[in-house]
């Protein structure tokens, strides 16, 4: 079982250190409550910059076709002494949950924010909250669960067994129904707080909100940049998502995105450097000639692979497939990628999806305008590196490799799907690609 021990008349969990007379209160720091919980790994770093990416794309398009893209943010982030990472590394970052959720979920449960609890519990399902530390209820809710993750289907009985109101339990029990719950609940990803929310008269105490919330998981951002340019210090590129919520309760926002967007320079994040397995780095070897694709914020470790390529000087074909909407909105870092081409040291193909007339709407188009140049980087020993959208982007741009094949080869479709499969196993094909989880 999990109980919260309420302590009254709680200061908050940070005090200043007094002295006098031989009295000496010690300073409690609230992150050291979360620091005990998280991965020996996860450390705090500092945010020394957040800039915005995108400019305003009104009277660029007609937003009917597609809306323009949300915030973008350019994130650095300052790294601990002794902390190393490579390029094309992920940060892993546990981030916190919004001040306006945590709000409505100390107002619906009828809780003060500031009352000091002490977390106590014997089972392993509790390792991620501070057991037998006082902390106040606000960062019990800011840091220790996820307020956004869909709810697990017996807190229907939970909050049914609490709720006294004889019709709502009634309809608690309608959701129960298996494909009730799938369409109305599992489908819409309807959160716990947001079940309380549509339901105002149901009942759920603080220990049970709690004990059904699930842990903060990291979120995980590839690394913007190369040591090579940057060793102490790693730039992250940041989309965040923001629409009307699929259960119809509020506005959905990215949890660690958002959380990300909003912090300012001076602040700290928990977080760590993890190696992707299998592994995403560029070639050690300047001469290797290189295929780099990545539309919208799947161009951020590729950055970091070309910062490194100009850092080794190197003289072997690149090629960067970018897309966006509309270079006037979303070409992301674009004084850099104009730079570098300048420089000789990238190919830049560009594809907008919102402006009329171009060439290219999309990358795997670009990518098959340039089949010559794509079928001669393969051809000689280069590699080919894609990151970004998995459900959409990705497959199109396989396909696309797959039809350059047929068309150097004179093969059909299986034989280029066969071709394509050999370069993954040989790694000259690398991806590393999001859109399937949280």
């Amino acid at each position: 079982a999990f109980f919260l021990k309420d302590l009254w008349g709680a200061l908050g969990s940070k005090t200043e250190s007094v002295k006098a007379s031989g009295l000496s209160l010690q300073v409690v720091d609230g992150r050291d409550a979360r620091a005990a919980v998280l991965p020996d790994q996860a450390v705090e770093m500092e945010i020394v910059r957040n800039d915005e990416l995108v400019r305003s794309a009104d009277g660029l398009w007609d937003f009917a076709q597609e809306q323009p893209r949300g915030s973008t943010r350019f994130i650095t982030v300052k790294l601990p002494q002794g902390q190393v990472y490579a390029a094309g590394d992920h940060i892993a970052v546990y981030a916190r949950n919004r001040k306006e959720h945590v709000d409505l979920a100390i107002e619906r449960l009828g809780v003060p924010g500031a009352m000091q609890v002490v977390p106590s519990g014997s089972s392993g399902r509790f390792r991620h909250l501070p057991i037998g530390r006082t902390v106040t209820v606000r960062q019990l809710l800011t840091d220790f669960v996820e307020i956004q993750d869909p709810m697990p289907r017996r807190a229907l009985d939970v909050v049914a067994a609490q709720t006294r109101c004889p019709n709502t339990r009634t309809e608690l029990a309608k959701l129960g129904d298996d494909g009730v719950w799938r369409a109305e609940v599992a489908d819409k990803r309807l959160t716990l707080l947001g079940l309380l929310v549509k339901y105002p008269a149901a009942e759920l105490s603080l220990d049970s909100f709690v004990e059904l919330s699930s842990a903060v998981a990291p979120r995980f951002y590839s690394i913007a940049s190369s040591p090579l340019e940057s060793p102490d210090a790693c730039d992250l590129i940041v989309g965040t998502v923001q629409a009307p919520a699929w259960s119809g309760v509020g506005t959905h926002q990215g949890f660690a995105s958002t959380h990300m967007r909003d912090l300012s320079v001076g602040e700290h994040i928990f977080a760590y450097v993890r190696r992707p397995n299998p592994p995403f780095a560029p070639p050690q070897d300047g001469a290797v000639p290189l295929v780099l694709i990545g539309p919208g914020t799947g161009f951020a470790p590729l950055r970091g692979f070309i910062q490194e390529r100009a850092a080794l000087a190197a003289t072997a074909p690149c090629h960067l497939f970018f897309g966006a909407r509309h270079p006037d909105h979303d070409w992301l870092c674009r004084q850099e990628m104009e730079g570098w081409a300048r420089d000789g040291i990238v190919d830049l193909h560009m594809a907008y999806s919102q402006l009329p007339g171009h060439l290219h709407r999309y990358v795997q188009d670009a990518i098959w305008a340039a089949r010559d140049a794509v079928w001669d980087v393969v051809c000689n020993g280069g590699q080919i590196f894609l990151c970004g959208d998995g459900r959409f982007m990705a497959p199109a741009v396989r396909d696309t490799l797959i039809r350059i094949h047929v068309d150097k080869t004179g093969g059909d479709h299986l034989a280029g799907s066969t071709w394509l499969e050999g370069l993954i196993e040989d790694g000259v094909y690398h991806q590393d690609v999001f859109g399937f989880g949280k």
